[in-house]
């Protein structure tokens, strides 16, 4: 027994000892990583030489900026990639940049969007906002909606203002999400209280800076809702439903709702059915549509209009 427990005694000891190991190199690794940026540019080449790809990368962005070295956008590019193909998710999204812009490298979408993936998916928010920015708009991949709003949420999950604006719209108007306000409105509210998801759907998705005086910046929360009411209906007359969702979801997240009477809620039902079954989402058009009989009644002014829309909306639904 004493025999037994002597041998348990030493193999705990040697477990403990490379616990300590591994703990002291992880250590080890976080400070150098964390201490880069005050090396000298003698240093950085040593560390960048043995393969340190913290090391290398910070070298890139010498050679970039011309920082303690004369500026050379061929050298930064070399350190770049070399720290990219160890894995550093900086680099990876730095060189993912270049060759969405053309810079130092040939254009080259599918490059870019392999590097931002790489990126993305060791947590980088800024790649994975610029990836859900490439599957929203068919640049270097297929067009997936779905795919880009997975990425956004991903992004907007650390904190990216960016992404949240985008997660929101796209709950807004039903784009690659089911069409949702009280989630639209979750991640718009936030944000309107620091000015800006009113502004970013009045100057085209612009994202102002905070306390800005130009622009829509500088207007009053109710002149703001004056203007973003008047587009929600300028978007109905044009039949932009996709507008007119996503603007009438932050007219609701902007905390002005409680402005519509009634009658304006039970008629907006009414058109939010209109406009949900011009942008394919049968089902949830039927739920706004019944809705809409429901609360108005035969005293609406859209009363036949719904009626009529009734059963064909009930076949696409199925």
């Amino acid at each position: 027994m004493m025999l037994i427990a002597g041998k348990r005694g030493r193999g705990g000891s040697r477990f403990a000892l490379v616990s300590l190991i591994l703990l002291l190199s992880v250590l080890a690794i976080s400070v150098q990583a964390q201490g880069v940026q005050n090396l000298s540019v003698d240093e950085l080449r040593s560390l960048a030489g043995q393969g340190d790809a913290a090391a290398q990368f910070e070298l890139g962005h010498r050679h970039a900026d011309g920082r303690d070295v004369v500026r050379d956008d061929a050298e930064a590019l070399r350190w770049f990639r070399l720290s990219a193909e160890q894995g550093h998710a900086g680099a990876q999204h730095n060189l993912a940049f270049r060759y969405a812009f053309g810079q130092g490298v040939p254009l080259d979408d599918a490059e870019a969007v392999r590097w931002y993936r790489l990126a993305a998916e060791q947590g980088h928010a800024d790649a994975q906002f610029n990836l859900a920015s490439r599957y929203a708009r068919g640049r270097g991949v297929p067009r997936d909606d779905a795919e880009a709003v997975r990425w956004y949420r991903l992004a907007a999950e650390q904190g990216d203002v960016r992404a949240q604006l985008e997660l929101g719209f796209r709950y807004a108007n039903g784009q690659g999400v089911a069409h949702d306000c009280a989630a639209a409105a979750s991640l718009l509210r936030p944000l309107a209280s620091k000015g800006y998801a009113g502004v970013v759907l009045l100057m085209d998705r612009m994202l102002l800076p905070v306390g800005g005086t130009s622009g829509a910046t500088g207007l009053s929360p109710q002149v703001q809702a004056d203007l973003l009411e008047a587009e929600t209906l300028a978007a109905l007359e044009r039949e932009d439903y996709p507008a007119f969702l996503s603007n009438l979801c932050a007219f609701e997240a902007l905390g002005h709702a409680e402005r519509l009477t009634a009658q304006d809620r039970a008629e907006l039902l009414y058109h939010r059915a209109v406009g949900l079954r011009a942008t394919g989402k049968p089902k949830v058009a039927l739920m706004a549509l019944n809705e809409y009989l429901n609360t108005a009644g035969s005293s609406g002014n859209n009363y036949q209009q719904a009626i009529m829309m009734l059963r064909p909306l009930q076949g696409e639904a199925k």
